[in-house]
């Protein structure tokens, strides 16, 4: 019967918008889901039965049957609304005694997409578009950090990089390949010693550059293997680089220009060594006695592909310093996360760039996290939780703030001066402590371990910011389903977008905590009992069974097309 009710209710939400407006037929449905739901016994009694709505449910599970989603019927109700009318119309006729008109529908479907499209390219000038993978940022805050260690095995400077689906590590090489081709070939032993002490160059102006290359390279290109023409002076304008004059002239200073040159050679040096899925081969033939030989594979990839560098060298000691210009793409790691249905996409703000590295390399980081957060919060209605202070992933954490031994109101200071900037700036529109401070605490003994370091803050975006990026996420929903719903079959456990149990525990305390729902109310409309919905949310069970799966994912699709409504 569970099943039964969920096809009703699935079926509701589809049709509402091309038969909400038909009160009398709208009514009937209704009245006769709201009895079965009271009462299972009027599935066959109620005097309200409509073969129209059976007819529609029958239809709607045919279609999940076929491995058809309410999602993807729903992202494309345009279409399908056609197909919708030609079972329904003539039941309705025949039950109604006239003939419906069916409301155009007003969801999200493909031909908004390129409104959509247009919103984003209009995008204010005050945001640029960059990667949000986490693979990405975890990269660039390694880069800005300077978090690279030297490798006993490798001999060479390594930064691991780890997410839930991929691991492996970014490593400092002078090698010189095919996809780094110097305009004099003789420079290619320069190059390895130019590239031995990039290590030194590896900062929150090495990461700017990261971000100025990839923001330039998505603005050009056309494809994933296009190259752009790149240089020095890019990053100088982008990051608002102040300049010098003399009679008159404004130019860049040479030690800024030379600062960038070797930050580029620094971005060159890196390879990124993946783990492929930690899959084992075994070398020697399954025929052969003895012990099996087995590796595991590795793949290795250059983070950036460069053609026609021109390299600076110093007049005077002929030693090379940098890279002038060259023609510069993503490798195919990099493009992975940059270009294509797979690739996420945030707005990072100008200031991340403006800021001095030096100076406020601080204001760099956080903002920098913010964004990609962001991005990710507004998918699943999380802004308003709060970001801890301290703890590995804290806010100190994230912009590689020390606490200062002995003089922790110090570090308060900087902590709320440095969200003050941003919102005198407009990066965030407002920020908060969680909970109201009690001042009694601090000063205590050990008061910021105990105390303050354990509070939460929470920031929010401009309006302005999340309109786009509202925009982006809705398209990406829209883009990833289709894409999904190529490969369904009618067996297949359709899952939520990658990490769904994370994905669906969010929404479910959002609407929790946010829109006051009882974990009772919340268990009902999921059609779970509220002990193992208590046990889901709590992270406590070992494993989830094929009907809890399929019932959460159910939710969870219902909710994203109601929030679209």
């Amino acid at each position: 019967m569970e099943k039964v009710l969920a096809l009703f209710s699935d079926a509701l939400l589809l049709a509402a918008p091309i038969y909400e407006e038909n009160k009398q037929l709208w009514a009937k449905w209704q009245k006769y889901y709201n009895e079965v739901q009271e009462n299972h016994d009027k599935l066959v009694t109620s005097a309200n039965i409509s073969p129209s709505f059976s007819t529609l449910v029958s239809w709607l599970g045919q279609k999940q049957e076929q491995g058809i989603s309410l999602l993807h019927i729903y992202a494309n109700l345009d279409k399908y609304k056609i197909e919708i009318q030609n079972v329904l119309d003539k039941i309705i006729e025949q039950e109604f005694g006239e003939k419906f008109e069916a409301a155009e529908p007003t969801q999200i479907s493909n031909p908004e997409h390129g409104h959509i499209e247009e919103r984003i390219a209009d995008m204010p000038d005050e945001y640029y578009p960059v990667s949000n993978d986490a693979m990405y940022y975890q990269l660039r805050d390694g880069i800005a950090k300077n978090q690279f260690e030297e490798d006993e095995a490798a001999a060479k400077p390594v930064l691991p990089l780890e997410t839930k689906n991929s691991s492996g590590v970014a490593q400092l090489s002078s090698h010189k390949d095919e996809d780094l081709r110097l305009v004099n070939t003789n420079e290619a032993e320069r190059w390895s010693i130019l590239v031995d002490g990039v290590i030194s160059n590896m900062d929150d102006l090495t990461a700017d550059c990261l971000d100025t290359i990839t923001i330039q390279w998505l603005n050009q290109a056309k494809s994933p293997d296009e190259f752009i023409d790149f240089s020095y002076e890019n990053v100088l304008e982008l990051c608002n680089m102040p300049k010098a004059s003399a009679n008159g002239v404004e130019y860049y200073r040479a030690e800024d220009k030379i600062k960038v040159a070797q930050r580029i050679a620094a971005l060159a040096s890196i390879f990124i060594y993946l783990n492929d899925d930690n899959e084992v081969v075994v070398l020697n033939d399954q025929a052969e006695t003895g012990e099996k030989f087995e590796v595991k594979r590795e793949v290795i990839k250059r983070l950036f592909v460069l053609d026609s560098v021109v390299l600076w060298r110093d007049k005077n000691t002929n030693e090379y310093m940098g890279i002038e210009s060259c023609k510069i793409k993503p490798g195919s790691f990099l493009s992975g996360y940059l270009y294509g249905s797979n690739s996420t996409t945030a707005l990072l703000s100008k200031k991340a760039l403006e800021y001095n590295s030096y100076r406020h390399k601080f204001h760099k980081r956080l903002i920098r996290y913010l964004s990609w957060q962001w991005r990710i919060r507004q998918q699943y209605s999380t802004l308003k939780r709060p970001y801890s202070i301290g703890g590995e992933k804290g806010l100190l954490s994230v912009m590689g703030i020390t606490p200062t031994k002995g003089r922790p109101t110090r570090t308060r200071e900087q902590l709320e001066n440095i969200l003050n900037d941003l919102e005198k700036e407009n990066v965030i529109s407002h920020w908060a402590y969680a909970e109201e401070l009690d001042e009694t605490k601090i000063g205590e003994r050990n008061w910021f371990k105990n105390y303050y370091s354990k509070l939460g803050i929470i920031i929010l975006p401009p309006k302005e910011l999340m309109n786009n990026i509202d925009s982006m996420v809705k398209k990406k929903a829209i883009d990833m389903q289709e894409k999904q719903e190529d490969h369904y079959i009618a067996e297949t456990v359709k899952q939520t977008p990658e990490g769904s149990e994370d994905v669906i525990r969010e929404k479910i305390m959002y609407q929790h905590m946010h829109q006051n729902k009882t974990m009772r109310e919340i268990a009902d409309e999921i059609g779970l009992s509220p002990a193992t919905l208590s046990r889901f949310c709590n992270n406590k069970m070992k494993r989830i069974s094929k009907s809890v799966n399929e019932k959460l994912n159910k939710w969870y699709e219902r909710q994203m097309i109601i929030e679209s409504m």
